[in-house]
């Protein structure tokens, strides 16, 4: 009981508030003498899957933003691509470049530098397809892939890589000891290949000059690879998986989601933080830096959580309208956050600048020691 009373005493002096105000790698100092002004993120759209009820399993398998104009991709369960301009109010077009039964989804990546974006079929009728965003017309088609695909980037001259693996063979068993890296030339639909060990891979991240990648396999392994020479820079554990990569705008850190979230700087070969989930062993998680911050966002069930990567802390987050939430991404300038959810729908989320009240300095003299200390011998003279 002593104890209640005296942290209902100091929640009087406001410490409660003081711990609550810390650094926030979004936050711009200014905005009056009490106050200052921060950025958090406000939904201003939700854009509707092939399903508007939100009653399928039409979920939002992934998202890209193409160019330097907001152009949205998304990519649904049934194998559907849409392209929406959100300046237009989330005006979309819709193309189907394979039959909905393609059981291992379609997945979309787009160009920062290009108007150009592909979608890429992971089943046994694998291949990859290629559009301009303008026009929504199809550029290219290509095919070769000798495992199953399962995450694509653009690289900064346009070129594209995707990862893959696992394999089936002929009597139907699945080896997860097999996995692919391609690097395609879309001018002529060349592709070279880099040996990615025996793992098959998950998933892949470009380094913002496109010198480096790192790629995730189903084993927890990371791989740091220089993509010029095709050689393994650096191999990291990460987790027991690894379901999603992203780097800084920087390319100095890397966000790996797993078991656990880790922020790692190579060339150490250990994280620099462990961020704590609220679900900590959730499948499917997926990690995004936002562009020209420290901040990386992290899906976590129907939550997105916002973390300063230099400090691990976490520092902002909301929870979607919808289910569950499926797939993230940024905007090239970093004011929009598209959040894919699995009843189809996808929430655009937008930077704003907020006034917070500013934390008082506590006075010189305060201790709340002696505060507490005063205050349990008053209660025991009573």
């Amino acid at each position: 009981m002593e104890c209640r009373r005296c942290f209902t005493m100091l929640a009087k002096f406001g410490l409660a508030a003081a711990l609550l105000f810390g650094a926030n790698p979004m936050t711009a100092l200014s905005g009056g003498r009490n106050h200052d002004t921060s950025k958090t993120f406000k939904r201003t759209l939700t854009l509707h899957g092939p399903n508007e009820s939100g009653d399928s399993d039409d979920y939002v398998a992934s998202l890209a933003f193409v160019g330097p104009n907001g152009v949205l991709v998304s990519s649904y369960r049934d194998a559907s691509v849409r392209i929406w301009r959100l300046a237009g109010g989330g005006t979309f077009n819709e193309v189907k470049p394979h039959s909905p039964d393609c059981w291992g989804g379609v997945h979309v990546a787009g160009s920062r530098n290009e108007q150009v974006f592909a979608a890429m079929s992971s089943d046994d009728d694998s291949a990859l397809w290629v559009w301009n965003a303008n026009d929504n017309l199809l550029t290219a088609r290509l095919r070769g892939f000798s495992v199953y695909p399962q995450a694509l980037a653009f690289l900064s001259t346009g070129a594209l890589v995707t990862v893959g693996g696992p394999v089936r063979e002929r009597d139907g068993e699945v080896r997860l000891d097999v996995g692919e890296i391609r690097i395609w030339d879309l001018s002529d639909g060349t592709s070279r290949l880099l040996d990615p060990g025996k793992h098959a891979l998950s998933t892949i991240a470009i380094s913002p000059d496109g010198k480096s990648a790192v790629t995730g396999d189903y084993e927890g392994e990371m791989t740091v690879w220089n993509l010029a020479t095709g050689d393994a820079v650096q191999i990291l554990k990460a987790d027991l998986w690894v379901d999603s990569l992203a780097y800084s705008s920087d390319g100095k850190l890397i966000a790996s989601a797993g078991e656990r979230i880790r922020i790692w700087q190579p060339p150490q070969s250990e994280p620099i933080h462990v961020l704590e989930r609220h679900y900590g062993d959730q499948r499917g998680v997926t990690v995004a830096f936002q562009p020209g911050s420290a901040v990386v966002a992290s899906t976590d069930f129907d939550t997105v959580l916002l973390w300063d990567a230099l400090t691990g802390k976490l520092v902002d987050g909301f929870r979607v309208a919808g289910e569950q939430v499926a797939s993230l991404a940024f905007s090239a300038d970093g004011k929009k956050l598209a959040v894919g959810c699995y009843n189809g729908t996808i929430e655009i989320w937008e930077t704003i600048e907020v006034q917070r009240p500013r934390a008082s300095a506590p006075c010189r003299n305060w201790n709340p020691r002696r505060i507490i200390k005063r205050h349990c011998s008053k209660s025991r003279r009573h």
